[in-house]
């Protein structure tokens, strides 16, 4: 039955949902790219929104420290948020998620780059968890996208793809790909990138 599931899941990366995991990337990294070079102009504004991030993400602290299964829960409650706001039509907010989210990376990284090396950040800083994490967030993201596109198509009358196949190809992605992705992430994000930084 596991086999079964991860091949059904590996047909509906490679198929429909393909193409907006290219697009997606591609407005992610454009979209972050030029929230960087806007916050690099104006840091006054990038300091509110990272202090407005850190204050936000609080709860999953543990004194100094991260607690691992708070980000994990956060990220996991994050990701499905993104993929169920599909399932309202028209309105196409994991759209709206992905810009936030790449706007965010974008200040982040600026403002860690005013006052450290810029490889330096994005090798030990965002590289370590991040080869995790983003992918499941790119993917959550492309499909939440999707599942509003055939939300949309469906109250128009249009062909598309029947709610209970969206259902379980979104719930097989989720099971099966994000959740081990954000799992090894939060643990990697908790006790690896903070080393990697301390050596700055």
């Amino acid at each position: 039955m596991i086999k079964r599931n991860y091949s059904e899941c590996r047909t509906f990366l490679n198929g429909p949902l393909y193409r907006y995991v290219l697009i997606v990337t591609g407005v992610f990294l454009g979209a972050a790219v030029i929230s960087g070079a806007y916050f690099w102009v104006h840091p006054e504004e990038t300091d509110a929104l990272v202090s407005s991030f850190y204050d936000s993400a609080q709860w999953v602290m543990d004194g100094d420290s991260i607690n691992p299964f708070l980000l994990i829960l956060n990220n996991l409650r994050a990701t499905a948020l993104c993929m169920l706001y599909g399932f309202i039509p028209f309105f196409f907010l994991p759209a709206v998620i992905t810009i936030s989210n790449s706007a965010m990376i974008g200040a982040a990284v600026t403002a860690a780059a005013r006052s450290a090396n810029l490889v330096f950040i994005v090798c030990a800083g965002i590289l370590p968890h991040g080869i995790f994490e983003l992918p499941a967030l790119l993917l959550a993201m492309s499909a939440g996208i999707y599942v509003c596109v055939q939300m949309t198509r469906k109250c128009m009358r249009m062909e598309s793809t029947p709610f209970r196949k969206l259902l379980a190809d979104c719930l097989r992605l989720y099971v099966m790909i994000i959740l081990p992705l954000l799992i090894v992430a939060g643990f990697v994000e908790t006790y690896v990138t903070p080393w990697l930084i301390s050596l700055l």
